[in-house]
């Protein structure tokens, strides 16, 4: 098992509680706002694990679809030109490992949506892989995520939501032509 994301598929498949979504700063309630605020209609949640996200904006009258290569249920990736004018990515990035983070955030650009909001953990998980490596395979802080966004996305403007330092960073990125609204 030394593919990562199969060391996430076995933690998903033993813990039911994995992957659904607990940071407070990135629940879904907090989300839909966001999503409503800067007027979004179809979402991709890149990383959805159990889908929380997903059922949640879906219920909430904002078209979702999930993509998690590590949940079966999400494991079809969806096409480039879906349509998507907002993407969600909260508390998946700090998951990849270094040689892999360029690969995903490129990946992630390629969508091409109005705005992204990505939630990142800036510390060690609880949780352990099978492996026994931590479930966060990227712990840095927020100048050194922020670099690696600026350059996954460099005609973006990055906005701060919320920043706990040693925690957690709430934040978005927008197209430069288009125009958010987040309070």
């Amino acid at each position: 098992m030394n593919n990562y994301i199969d060391q996430y598929k076995e933690i998903h498949i033993k813990n039911p509680k994995y992957g659904s979504n607990n940071d407070p700063s990135a629940k879904p309630s907090e989300v839909l706002k966001l999503v409503k605020q800067n007027h979004c209609q179809y979402v991709l949640d890149y990383g959805c694990g159990k889908g929380v996200l997903v059922e949640f904006l879906n219920n909430h009258s904002v078209k979702c679809e999930g993509y998690d290569p590590a949940v079966v249920e999400f494991l079809n990736k969806p096409s480039y030109i879906t349509g998507y004018d907002c993407i969600t990515c909260l508390d998946v990035l700090e998951h990849i490992p270094y040689n892999r983070i360029d690969i995903l955030l490129s990946d992630i650009c390629s969508y091409d949506a109005n705005c992204t909001f990505f939630n990142i953990a800036l510390r060690k998980a609880s949780q352990l892989l099978p492996n026994g490596s931590n479930a966060h395979l990227i712990v840095e802080d927020k100048d050194w995520w922020y670099d690696k966004i600026h350059n996954a996305f460099p005609k973006h403007k990055i906005i701060t939501i919320t920043y706990k330092p040693a925690h957690s960073w709430l934040f978005a990125i927008q197209k430069k032509s288009s125009r958010l609204d987040y309070f």
